[in-house]
């Protein structure tokens, strides 16, 4: 009985994670415009909401200092709006 537990238990948890995962859509590329309300990775526009992070080196950046160009990897909610944004070389 005990196992039958333990292994609805660890289902649960790997359902749990996977689903959370499946509604982050991640984008790798280089940026190909930005605007104060919206950024492009490979010619997808990605939408900034209030929420959105803009990072390089660990550290957060505004969306000006973004270059064309420059790598970049996006995660997007299923919305089309991005929640982090992870440039490569970004100088401030």
């Amino acid at each position: 009985m005990r196992w039958i537990l333990g292994v609805a238990g660890s289902l649960a948890m790997v359902l749990a994670a996977g689903s959370a995962s499946f509604a982050d859509i991640q984008r790798n590329g280089v940026v190909t415009y930005v605007s104060e309300d919206a950024v492009e990775v490979n010619g997808e526009r990605i939408l900034l909401g209030p929420d959105s992070l803009i990072t390089s080196g660990g550290r957060a950046v505004s969306v000006f200092s973004l270059r064309r160009g420059m790598p970049a990897e996006a995660e997007i909610d299923d919305a089309g709006k991005l929640i982090v944004l992870e440039a490569k070389g970004v100088v401030e």
